[in-house]
């Protein structure tokens, strides 16, 4: 099979015997430079940034990457012919033989996006701003992802919840409120993420199957945090350092409804029947409660100083609020309203079964607490500036966002240990999946 590429670049995959490739000089010079680099990019496998003594760059509208370092960390087999000054590949009894480079860069042969992709046969790759990134393919449903919102990064990354593997990234180019994005909300079949932007009076809709956007909602203030109901027909998102939520009917991408609060609205969240919303308020230091059928407030409950990040327990109907102002939490029903001291500058917080964890940004720490008499069973060190915390669908797994390291942290919901942590391109904010009320 050939493919013929631009400036004679032909490149030819053969199934040959092993015994026919030729073995030449490893990492000698591969030829005389030229050209000079032009615009560079980083290059990312996944999360890890793949490094090389050459960058990837782009020169005449086109991009570069070296070939040696990137079939390498694809698992090649490389043969430098200087003779022909052709490249060979080598891997599981697979060839591509004759690359022919389209030019040197300090001894390394350079080829173009075109002839990445053909050797890069089960790797998915997308240009973004200064950036080329690959992702392994997957075919697992859109049920089965979740996604994270890097600010910093003005970016989206979705990823595996089997693997947890990172398989695509969508930036401010395809969901405008990923500029400096902080909220994230999946609708419960998975198929649309609703994004909010901290620099943005809007929220964007990105059609998750389509791979494009559908819509962007105005709001009318700057937004903060965002929540999608589990019945999928409404999204509420709050206003950054203000005092209003605003409801989304998800059929029009509209406005329906606007409600204040009170000073300092912060985070909104949902019981898990969709009937409640729970809103703190930062400033007047309490918590509302919202009927989302009527959209008026029913209900409003003291906290501590600077409540910030809500959990709620359907089955006992006690609410848990951090409240970043004093170090405490507050556990909250009808009959009791309880504090319990933690962590410096407690955010994000997460119930399992048998667990409450409290994420404290200001020293580093996962506090886990008791549900059952509500003490302190253990408190860890675990990264720079930890934040977000949010729950598997399945209930068996909590994610904390470690936003110093630029990581997310797996942790067992039964037990606390941390399992595994998925590494990211630039500093996470929060982790969110499909969740619905079936």
């Amino acid at each position: 099979m050939k493919k013929k590429f631009l400036l004679t670049t032909a490149l030819t995959l053969a199934l040959t015997s092993p015994l026919a490739f030729t073995t030449g000089p490893v990492y000698a010079d591969e030829g005389h430079d030229d050209e000079k680099s032009g615009i560079e990019y980083q290059m990312f496998m996944g999360s890890r940034q793949i490094k090389g003594e050459i960058p990837s760059h782009e020169m005449n509208s086109k991009l570069f990457v070296p070939l040696r370092l990137t079939a390498e960390e694809l698992g090649y087999e490389v043969k430098w012919d200087p003779d022909t000054k052709t490249v060979d590949l080598l891997k599981n009894n697979q060839f591509y033989k004759n690359i022919i480079p389209d030019h040197m860069m300090g001894g390394r042969s350079m080829v173009s996006l075109d002839v990445l992709s053909s050797y890069a046969e089960n790797m998915n790759i997308k240009v973004t701003k200064g950036s080329i990134n690959l992702f392994k393919k997957s075919s697992v449903s859109l049920s089965q992802r979740g996604y994270v919102v890097m600010g910093p990064g003005n970016a989206v990354i979705s990823f595996d919840m089997k693997t947890n593997d990172i398989i695509a990234i969508y930036n401010d180019t395809e969901i405008p409120a990923a500029k400096k994005a902080h909220g994230l909300a999946v609708s419960p079949d998975g198929k649309k993420l609703y994004v909010s932007s901290m620099v943005e009076s809007e929220v964007s809709v990105f059609d998750l199957e389509k791979e494009s956007l559908e819509a962007s909602i105005p709001v009318g203030f700057k937004t903060h945090h965002i929540e999608v109901n589990p019945n999928g027909k409404y999204v509420y998102v709050t206003e950054l350092k203000g005092s209003k939520i605003s409801v989304i009917d998800t059929k029009t991408n509209q406005v329906v409804k606007t409600v204040t609060t009170g000073k300092g609205t912060y985070l909104p969240y949902l019981s898990q029947d969709g009937s409640k919303l729970f809103v703190t308020n930062k400033v007047d230091n309490n918590v509302v409660v919202i009927d989302t059928i009527t959209n008026e407030i029913i209900k409003t409950f003291a906290t501590g100083k600077a409540p910030s990040h809500i959990a709620f327990d359907d089955q006992t109907e006690t609410l848990y609020v951090t409240n970043t102002g004093d170090g405490t939490i507050s556990i909250i029903n009808e009959n009791e309203n309880i504090t319990v001291s933690v962590g410096k500058d407690p955010h994000g917080i997460g119930i399992s079964d048998d667990l409450i964890f409290v994420a404290n940004a200001g020293d580093e720490t996962l506090t886990l607490i008791s549900k059952k008499d509500l003490s302190v069973i253990e408190t860890k060190i675990i990264g720079k500036t930890p934040g977000h915390i949010s729950i598997s669908p399945d209930g068996g797994y909590v994610y904390v966002q470690v936003e110093g390291e630029k990581k997310v942290l797996i942790l067992d919901a039964t037990t606390g240990k941390v399992l595994e942590s998925i590494h990211l391109i630039s500093d996470g904010h929060q982790t969110s999946f499909p969740k619905n009320n079936n």
